[in-house]
């Protein structure tokens, strides 16, 4: 972005930027390399087109789920001459960063978005042009209460199906799959831990209707078990159109101990030892 007197502004969305997350330093401690994650974010700072850039002024805001290892990282925000990172959901505050940043002023190096500061379901707008692998949000926030955990910071809100179902549009425009996604699909339409049989069934008929296939980002097995035989109906919909589907099934840690003074609601509505036997059994 750039305004009338010259000043440039360069935003960058990060997932996994040094490659710190759960996946990524998997897999990197496996193979004894750097994550490609961690490597192509370099390589992106360090093109010529972006050092050039720099020399003339541009700014470099960053953001995106990511946003919270460049705390951990203040060496590499100096080298690279990072201006400014923003952690959270920033619809509502993006707009007067970019501004400051535009005249040249001073900007907060970490910007924390507070609660207060989250966009209302209006205010979140339709994304535009096709996701990666036509993941579809289908809302934000979570009810557990993880401390480990930024997304239960953020309040809970389900996006209408309407606003769900354009998304869809957007990426079947290119050809792309569909992709359900929330930190646990089985909650759509939640306001707790229990799933909302009314709500899932009906937004599963409607996908369904639109596309050849579909599948899911994220679910707990707490809110399965909550609910078995709404997971069997959902499972139905889903087969009408494919033999099968994939989720990532989270599970921070099998301890106990760590359980109780981490996440304590990750269950519910089980018991804590209940469903840690219950992750024992789906890994042996």
């Amino acid at each position: 972005m750039e305004n009338t007197l010259g000043k440039q502004v360069l935003g960058i969305h990060v997932m996994d930027p040094f490659g710190l997350g759960p996946a990524s330093s998997t897999f990197a401690s496996i193979l004894k390399k750097e994550p490609f994650l961690a490597r192509y974010f370099r390589a992106l700072l360090n093109s010529l087109e972006i050092k050039e850039a720099k020399k003339r002024g541009l700014r470099i805001i960053v953001g995106g789920p990511g946003a919270w290892q460049f705390r951990y990282r203040p060496k590499f925000v100096e080298e690279y001459g990072i201006d400014c990172m923003i952690e959270g959901e920033a619809e509502k505050i993006i707009g007067k960063i970019v501004r400051v940043a535009l005249k040249d002023e001073a900007l907060p190096q970490y910007y924390e978005v507070g609660i207060r500061e989250a966009p209302s379901l209006e205010e979140i707008p339709d994304i535009t042009r096709p996701s990666v692998n036509g993941l579809v949000e289908l809302g934000r926030g979570c009810c557990r209460g993880c401390e480990f955990c930024n997304v239960t910071l953020r309040p809970l809100r389900w996006y209408p199906y309407e606003k769900i179902l354009r998304e869809i549009d957007v990426n079947m425009e290119i050809g792309h799959g569909t992709c359900l996604h929330a930190d646990d699909v089985m909650l759509y339409g939640s306001k707790n831990a229990i799933p909302n049989d009314e709500k899932l069934i009906k937004l599963h008929e409607l996908v369904v209707e639109k596309c050849d296939g579909m599948g899911w980002s994220h679910c707990s097995l707490a809110s399965v078990a909550a609910k078995p035989k709404l997971f069997s109906k959902i499972a139905e919909i889903i087969l009408q159109k494919q033999p099968w589907w994939g989720v990532e099934i989270g599970i921070e840690t099998g301890s106990p101990e760590l359980a109780k003074k981490l996440c304590r609601r990750k269950p519910t509505p089980l018991r804590l030892r209940n469903c840690l036997k219950l992750y024992a059994k789906v890994w042996i």
